[in-house]
């Protein structure tokens, strides 16, 4: 899957916990929210930045409505980012979950193999092979 399909699933995908993604549309769709995140958190800072000093505002309170104007996007971000987590994980077989185990050091370094491993070559419990169903 490429970049321009994987970050349109992230936005499609956002609330579907259930299903299994391949490692492409795992890091591309990472890739695209992330440079949508720079793309908007530079776009609303130099608005605010400008307009803001443009009308007297201190800096703490440009910075301050720049997190108020993202917090819908920080939230549909986090939300997206725990489902593109659930699918992969499923994609080897283990359920979402295992993402708390990120809370530990070497829970971390699980999570980077899982995210890095190859799926299941056939179906598992979490449904079909990813990579089958684009090629069908």
């Amino acid at each position: 899957m490429g970049f321009i399909e994987a970050s349109k699933n992230v936005f499609i995908k956002w609330k579907d916990f259930d299903s299994r993604i391949s490692r492409s549309e795992y890091w591309w769709g990472n890739l695209g929210v992330t440079i949508i995140s720079l793309l908007l958190g530079l776009a609303i800072g130099l608005l605010a930045g400008f307009g803001g000093a443009a009308l007297g505002y201190s800096l703490g309170a440009i910075q301050s409505f720049g997190n108020v104007v993202l917090l819908p996007w920080y939230v549909f971000s986090f939300i997206a980012g725990l489902s593109l987590v659930a699918r992969r994980l499923h994609d080897v077989n283990k359920s979402g979950w295992w993402i708390l185990i990120f809370l530990t050091i070497v829970g971390m370094l699980f999570l980077i193999y899982w995210y890095c491993k190859k799926g299941d070559a056939g179906d598992n419990r979490f449904g079909k092979n990813p990579l089958n169903l684009h090629a069908a």
